[in-house]
This record gives C-alpha cells, structure tokens and sequence, in this order.
C-alpha cells in the first residue's frame, strides 16, 4: 500500500431541485422490482452524497498520478444513492490510463477486504502494476427496507487505499466464511500467533476484543478499536489515522473486522510507510 486517504462529507445536495414525475416513475419502478418501494420524497426533498462524486473526490485526493492506473476497486455496505451512474464506471474516465473497474457489494463490513482480496489476484509482480481502491458509506438510503443494526450508517465517508504491485510487499490477506460468533476468538488466536505481533491491532466494530481478542491485545502492542455507524469505512478511516508522519519510522498493522449478518471474519496485516516516502508515486 502506497497511500492512503480518508474523507468526510456534509449532508450532500437534493437529487433534483424540485418534483420530476418520470424520473421519479422510473426509480420507483426500479425499487419495485425487489418490492422495496422508493421512500417517499427521496428524489426532491432528501440531501445525499452519492457513491460516484465521493469516490470521484477521493481518487483524486490520492494523486496526482505519474503514471495509468490499471484496476479501479470500489466497495460498499449498502445501496447507492444514486441508481444512475456507476461509482466505479465514473471515477475509470477520471484516473489515467484504463483501468479494469470492480465493484464489490452485498458483502456487510467484509467488503473492502474482498475487493483487496479480488485486487491483489491482478495486481502482482508480472500482473497489473497499480490500483486505487475506495471504500464507501453514505446514509441517505432510497428505499424503506430494513438493514442490520451493524449496517446502518450515520455519517458520509469515503477510504482511498493506493495499491502497486511489490514482490517485497509484506501484506498478509485472510477471509474466513460461515463464522460462526463463538468460533471468532479460535480463529483470531491461530491467525495472529503465526507471525510477529504487529504495532497496533485495529478492531473493526463487529470485533469485540473481550470476546474475541482475549489475552491478544496486550500480546499485540496498542489496541484501537471501531465504533458502529460506519460499516464499509470505519475500520479503514482509523488506519489512515494511523499513517506515520514524515521523519518516523513504518508501523505494521492488523487489520480485522467480523461481518456478524454474514458470518465474514477477515484479517489484513500491513506495512503503513510515512508520509514522506509517498511522494513521486
């Protein structure tokens, strides 16, 4: 991982200034094929952030680029706001070069750890050779259905990671399925005994360390965990914190979040390098 970048945004714009009967017929109708409905007023009353401008805002914060940008990665916990245009098709015609878009979705917290998972099988030493990866919540949902409390989302963020292939890179990716909640402390305690004890462990908010890190936090130097509210990003906006300022030396950091609703246990450990030694990326 070359850089990383987390951004906030306010309560975002209405979708159009005022009442458009047919385009408010045609989001109803797309929502009606999955018998959800469109909430009344979304289209002319609700503010949103939709996932095609903040990805767009972020891509662009992790440059500038010297060079094409092969695989753009995009990863989210709920539904668009925006049932017009792609994220990931959007942010492809703003990056240079013509990158291989992939989106991930329906996957809870454990999105953006499959999108790295997916994004790591192509960008490899002989493979592709860059990547941006972005991960996004926005709260202002179209339709009525209900969510898991673990999903629900209460603020508008967005995560760049800026990803190159490196046969030195140290980066450790692991995903187990059908976890069940009492099986997650077995499964962190073989993950994180089989290598060095990172500077800090990052706890997602479906972790709980008493529950499933016992004995581990103090083995594995600082802990910091996740509050709930930001499902896809939360985890991530706290390693980009995380990043060390220039003149200080690289921190290795575990990543790990449970996605409960699915039973998805994921594990990330990396490098993060300084600030400094981002430049001329």
């Amino acid at each position: 991982m070359r850089g990383i970048t987390a951004r906030r945004f306010g309560p975002g714009r209405r979708f159009v200034p005022g009442p458009v009967p047919w385009l408010e017929q045609y989001f109803a109708d797309l929502a009606g094929i999955y018998d959800v409905g469109l909430r009344p007023g979304f289209l002319d009353t609700t503010t949103r952030n939709s996932y095609a401008e903040m990805a767009a805002e972020t891509a662009l914060a992790l440059g500038p680029f010297d060079g094409p940008v092969d695989l753009l990665a995009t990863a989210h916990a709920v539904e668009d706001s925006d049932m017009e245009r792609s994220p990931t098709g959007h942010v492809c015609e703003l990056l240079p070069g013509d990158p291989l878009p992939l989106g991930v979705s329906d996957q809870g917290s454990a999105a953006p750890f499959t999108a790295l998972r997916l994004t790591s099988a192509y960008v490899r030493p002989g493979g592709l050779g860059r990547a941006v990866l972005i991960a996004l919540d926005q709260s202002s949902r179209p339709y009525a259905a209900p969510v898991p409390p673990e999903r629900e989302v209460t603020a508008e963020c967005a995560v760049g990671l800026w990803l190159t292939a490196d046969e030195d890179a140290d980066t450790r990716l692991a995903q187990w399925t059908d976890v069940r909640p009492e099986a997650v402390a077995r499964l962190l305690a073989g993950a994180l005994a089989s290598e060095p004890a990172p500077g800090v462990l990052l706890a997602g908010a479906g972790v709980d360390p008493g529950r499933d890190l016992p004995g581990h936090a103090e083995d594995a130097g600082r802990l910091v965990t996740t509050g709930p509210g930001l499902p896809c990003t939360g985890v991530w906006e706290n390693l980009a914190r995380l990043q060390p300022a220039p003149g200080e030396g690289p921190l290795r950091v575990t990543v790990l979040e449970y996605e409960r609703a699915l039973g998805h246990l994921c594990l990330c450990s990396l490098t993060l390098h300084p600030r400094e030694e981002e430049e001329g990326r």
